[in-house]
């Protein structure tokens, strides 16, 4: 098996594993996690790339950190939340009607 082929088997067993963690739980299949794993084959190549062109730079940590810290776990976590709230509560109103005496103090306490 070439050294390409073996990467995108990895990276496929993966997605699929990352899938199937987050799919279980939530009781739907979407394909977020998944394809933010295969989206980082790309990655690979275009920071080795990089770091062939300009050996020694940061570049490629800078790739990673923003796809994957600042870009990446955040929008998963907002797709998943968004497909869950209308997947499996679409019936209900986003307003919540009476949020209850905590969320008053709350309120009061931040108007102040």
């Amino acid at each position: 098996m070439s050294k390409v082929m073996a990467t995108f088997v990895v990276f496929f067993i993966s997605a699929v594993m990352h899938e199937v963690l987050i799919s279980v739980p939530f009781h739907m299949i979407r394909p977020w996690s998944f394809l933010g794993m295969m989206a980082q084959i790309p990655l690979v190549t275009i920071t080795k790339s990089m770091e062939r062109r300009w050996p020694g730079g940061i570049a490629g940590n800078i790739i990673f950190w923003i796809s994957f810290c600042i870009v990446g776990q955040p929008m998963a976590i907002l797709l998943y939340t968004v497909d869950y709230r209308f997947g499996m509560h679409h019936d209900e109103p986003l307003v919540v009607d009476d949020p209850g005496p905590w969320w008053k103090e709350m309120v009061v306490k931040f108007h102040k």
